[in-house]
């Protein structure tokens, strides 16, 4: 998305390339670096958007008790224990 103007039946949307789109309504869910809602001057009240974030999904093979998980993500990710 490049632009967008609003009337009172809809948005223009405009995209890459020179080409345009028309819808009844324009969401933008993408985040802090939303273009849609900076665009309609829209605040983003939350986490910096410079943040970095890991989701990872993990197999393990063999017992875990909850004592060894916090050393055991500690020692991974570089981060402290949990108490």
């Amino acid at each position: 998305m490049v632009g967008f103007t609003q009337d009172d039946t809809g948005v223009d949307i405009e995209v890459s390339g020179g080409r345009s789109l028309r819808a009844g309504y324009l969401v933008g869910c993408d985040g802090g670096r939303n273009l849609v809602r900076k665009a309609a001057g829209i605040d983003f009240v939350g986490l910096d958007p410079s943040t970095s974030w890991m989701i990872a999904e993990v197999a393990w093979a063999g017992d875990l008790t909850d004592l060894e998980l916090p050393q055991a993500l500690s020692t991974w990710f570089g981060a402290a224990a949990p108490a």
